[in-house]
């Protein structure tokens, strides 16, 4: 599903193919200041801004558990897709980015995708570099296995 990231920063999207796996980007990301849409399907629920708290309360009405319950459930058994929610954060305009990625070499991606990120970026307020960041350090070896 496709989210639209509700901040006061740049227009950003991801993907998450749960709405469990959207809330955990939208919160670490947040810290309860952002929310998203579901841009896919309008009537199924979004993330509401937590900017007065409410958040483990949210997360244990809809998923059962609390934030910290959820992140190590999705970190244990469902990694590769909370990393690549992380990874799918885009600034800007979804379907120009889509349309545009198509036609630039695969190994000029990584530097395209950097470039324009910089380009439309109004905001000191890194939010992708940041989603990017979660990415990278959830894809890093658990200290308890060394």
């Amino acid at each position: 599903m496709l989210y639209d990231l509700i901040s006061l920063s740049d227009r950003y999207t991801f993907q998450a193919d749960s709405l469990e796996c959207a809330a955990l980007v939208t919160c670490v990301l947040g810290r309860g200041q952002y929310g998203a849409n579901n841009l896919t399907d309008e009537e199924r629920p979004g993330v509401p801004i937590f900017l007065f708290g409410g958040a483990e309360k949210w997360f244990m009405a809809n998923f059962g558990r609390t934030i910290s319950e959820s992140f190590a459930f999705f970190k244990n058994y469902h990694k590769a897709s909370l990393v690549e929610a992380f990874r799918s954060v885009v600034i800007g305009n979804r379907k120009e980015y889509e349309e545009a990625i198509k036609f630039i070499p695969e190994d000029k991606q990584e530097e395209w995708k950097a470039l324009r990120h910089e380009r439309l970026r109004s905001s000191m307020n890194d939010i992708g570099r940041r989603a990017h960041a979660f990415a990278d350090a959830l894809c890093l070896p658990s200290k308890q296995h060394q």
